[in-house]
């Protein structure tokens, strides 16, 4: 089990908790604000109000056991949460490859679709993870858009891993709107800059009594 909060500029804030059925598959829960900066472009914010994700992930390949790369796909149905507003529903999927390089290197590629209402949103997320160290990461990512989107989003960040304790850090500048679904795919004119705190439980090791 993994969970995350975070917490950056534009009032975008969010938590995520992920469980792990088995190796091959997750079920994640999300809570976020996107951005409230103006410079978005209207039409493709479905709202800056405080919304849930809910979804799987499956992983069909993974590298580390023989194959030529990873690949796994997402399924994410957002929903707001402020009953006083008409709801609005957003279906959001991706895949997922990655290519570990080396020790050090792992390349990705993410193509993604996002709708809601007659709006639509299609993407593909280009990045590199390069390890400095056991602790530190490098992470970047780049993500032209198509359909109903015209600007690509880009981030860039560190992430540290607090020894063997299962804590992580990331520090990460994007001009995206949001961290998660369709935010993730919405570019505004200037850039955030967010904090995010995780922790990775083994409940393997859990004893329930």
């Amino acid at each position: 089990m993994r969970a995350d909060g975070w917490y950056g500029s534009d009032n975008n804030a969010g938590s995520a908790l992920s469980f792990s059925p088995d190796r091959d598959a997750e079920i994640r829960f999300i809570l976020e604000q996107y951005s409230d900066n103006p410079t978005a472009q209207a039409s493709l914010v479905p709202t800056t109000k405080l919304r849930y994700m809910i979804g799987p992930k499956l992983r069909f390949m993974d590298q580390n056991n023989g194959n030529a790369f990873s690949l796994s796909a997402r399924v994410l149905f957002w929903r707001q949460i402020d009953s006083s507003v008409s709801g609005i529903g957003v279906l959001f999927g991706e895949f997922l490859a990655s290519y570990k390089a080396n020790n050090q290197l792992v390349f990705t590629a993410a193509p993604k679709l996002a709708a809601f209402g007659g709006t639509d949103i299609a993407g593909l997320g280009l990045g590199v993870n390069y390890a400095i160290s056991d602790d530190v990461q490098l992470i970047a990512e780049v993500t032209p858009v198509g359909l109903d989107g015209s600007t690509a989003t880009w981030a860039a960040g560190v992430r540290y891993n607090v020894g063997n304790s299962g804590f992580a850090i990331d520090a990460q500048a994007t001009n995206a709107n949001g961290r998660y679904g369709i935010g993730a795919m919405v570019a505004q004119d200037d850039p955030r800059f967010s904090l995010t705190l995780s922790k990775v439980f083994d409940l393997r090791r859990a004893k329930f009594y």
